[in-house]
């Protein structure tokens, strides 16, 4: 049986880590009964796209202004090519998934995975 803290449990491990690795000038700011991501004190609306270092560019000639990574493999030098394209980049981490065996109500298993 799915556990009724599963989905928050998972928004908020998600939620802390978006707050605490804000780099300088990226806040998460509440307006009335929703929230608006700002960069440079602007809000910033993502425009982006999934599929790794290979996308980038295609992304960026898109329009695109924000690139989601799978995993962290090679993650400076990709940073490195985002900032050239003026993409943002969301680095991604691997999080236990119910459908691999992973119970989001086990409290040691989410501190050893945080």
């Amino acid at each position: 049986m799915k556990s009724p803290l599963a989905i928050p449990c998972a928004l908020l491990l998600l939620l802390t880590t978006l707050h605490a690795a804000a780099p300088p000038g990226v806040q998460i700011v509440r307006k009335d009964t929703r929230f608006e991501l700002q960069r440079n004190g602007a809000p910033y609306l993502i425009k982006g796209g999934g599929g790794g270092e290979n996308a980038m560019e295609s992304l960026a000639k898109a329009g695109g202004n924000s690139i989601r990574l799978w995993g962290d493999e090679h993650l400076g030098e990709i940073l490195d090519r985002a900032q050239k394209l003026g993409l943002t980049v969301t680095a991604g981490i691997w999080l236990g998934q119910v459908r691999q065996g992973f119970d989001w109500s086990d409290a040691a298993g989410l501190i050893k995975q945080r």
